[in-house]
């Protein structure tokens, strides 16, 4: 999990076209979406369930 977190900042980033000032809301957009599970780009209710 450690190594995904790493590059998720980095990633949406990316993403945003790489804004300059943006680092700790993306580090904060990547820890939410770590702590849900989740990836950056993919929203909560496109989360497959599983049985």
């Amino acid at each position: 999990m450690r190594s995904i977190f790493a590059i998720m900042p980095y990633m949406l980033w990316l993403e945003d076209g790489q804004p300059e000032g943006k680092a700790d809301e993306h580090w904060h957009r990547a820890r939410d979406a770590a702590s849900a599970n989740e990836t950056p780009s993919q929203p909560k209710s496109s989360k497959k369930k599983v049985s």
